[in-house]
């Protein structure tokens, strides 16, 4: 009885700590909300907006387990009639062609089976536009559930319908309470990388680089903040280089709060330059072409979707050897970080190949334009030889009348 007691007070405790880390109200104000549940006045009110779909499902506008806010769905489910199933319908369609992430935050309460919870966008017609399931299912507890949205999804300027289903995983039994909150979408943000590239923090994920299949360990958030920024320090911190304060979630690729001497653009600090703004339409300033175009010419043109720039035939980013803006010299504060585009001080864990800046696939001296420009020795015969055209040229000029 004391657990059962002390259960959902550890709950609450647990979720209002992450809160204040991860998701909190500034994260809210970048991502666009489509449903925080906030404004149904009783269950009543939700039952009519997030209808039945499939099995018998409960929902429950719930007050006591609150994520961010005051209101969650509780959907209580029964995994021996396959899967239990709500959906929410719009009004009209809700364009998120640009958009690249979608998130959910979701836990349970103690007791459930491990059951598969599955995500679907459809359209007017009931069409599936793109579907994914939470690896695994009901079992996990307290968990921001983040989609990409740009592979696997279709027509996402048509989506009318928002569907949430636990299905049976298998044994046809079991049964539990899923709690959703915070439905929302984002662009450009790391969830967009995670799905080629591992996550950046989870060690049962980790950070593959393509080039050269080099793992990073013990993750690449790790080796961003202890190596590259070295710890960095008040009246900044090392977190503040590529996360918003003071919520540190999400992540953006192009904005944070910046750190000593790092203005506040977070990864396009070190993975683009501010020469090659201006070219990206209205979805980007631009810094990330170059990056954009090295994943184009590697054959993955999905950027190419939302970004006029990502296509080298749209534009031609500034060469390898134009520095980005994290690349000053290093100082007392951050002795290890990148300087030079064209040297080896952007290897870390890979051996061999830093960052292709320009896009080309090209990396460090193989690029062309990090080759020094040749010059003549003038102890060869040639230079002498010039030397002493030279010479004559200005004795001939000073003896003409």
């Amino acid at each position: 009885m004391r657990g059962r007691l002390l259960r959902p007070i550890l709950f609450t405790l647990t979720w209002s700590l992450a809160i204040l880390l991860f998701a909190g109200s500034g994260a809210q104000a970048q991502f666009t909300i489509l449903e925080d549940f906030e404004s149904y006045a009783d269950t009543a009110a939700l039952v009519a907006a997030w209808t039945d779909r499939a099995g018998a499902p409960v929902q429950t506008l719930d007050t006591n387990f609150n994520f961010n806010g005051q209101n969650t769905m509780r959907v209580e489910y029964d995994a021996s009639d396959s899967a239990d199933s709500v959906e929410l319908v719009f009004g009209a369609n809700q364009n998120l062609a640009l958009r690249t992430t979608f998130r959910i935050l979701f836990t349970q309460l103690g007791g459930n089976s491990t059951e598969d919870i599955v995500f679907e966008l459809r359209d007017a017609s009931d069409a599936l536009l793109g579907s994914a399931t939470f690896p695994g299912g009901t079992a996990e507890f307290f968990k921001i559930w983040e989609i990409s949205l740009t592979s696997g999804f279709t027509n996402l300027s048509q989506v009318r319908k928002i569907v949430l289903t636990i299905a049976d995983d298998g044994d046809m039994s079991g049964s539990g309470a899923v709690f959703f909150d915070d439905l929302s979408t984002s662009s450009g943000t790391y969830s967009t990388c995670r799905p080629c590239h591992g996550d950046f923090k989870d060690p049962a994920d980790p950070y593959y680089a393509l080039t050269d299949g080099e793992v990073w360990l013990p993750d690449l958030h790790d080796k961003h903040r202890y190596t590259m920024l070295s710890a960095d320090v008040a009246p900044s911190d090392e977190c503040a280089v590529c996360h918003t304060n003071p919520d540190r979630f999400p992540v953006f690729l192009d904005s944070s709060t910046g750190g000593n001497g790092f203005p506040a653009i977070s990864c396009m600090g070190c993975h683009g330059r501010d020469e090659d703004m201006g070219h990206d339409g209205t979805v980007s300033p631009g810094r990330g072409a170059g990056l954009r175009q090295h994943h184009h010419n590697a054959g993955v043109t999905v950027c190419a979707k939302c970004h006029p720039d990502a296509n080298p035939a749209n534009f031609k980013p500034v060469a390898e050897s134009v520095q980005p803006p994290y690349y000053f010299k290093p100082d007392a504060i951050h002795p290890a970080k990148p300087v030079d585009a064209c040297s080896t001080s952007e290897l870390f864990v890979s051996l061999t190949d830093g960052l292709d800046n320009d896009g080309d696939l090209l990396y460090e001296l193989a690029d062309l334009d990090c080759t020094p420009a040749q010059t003549v020795p003038i102890t060869s015969p040639f230079g002498l030889l010039v030397v002493v055209g030279v010479l004559l040229a200005v004795g001939v000029k000073r003896l003409s009348p």
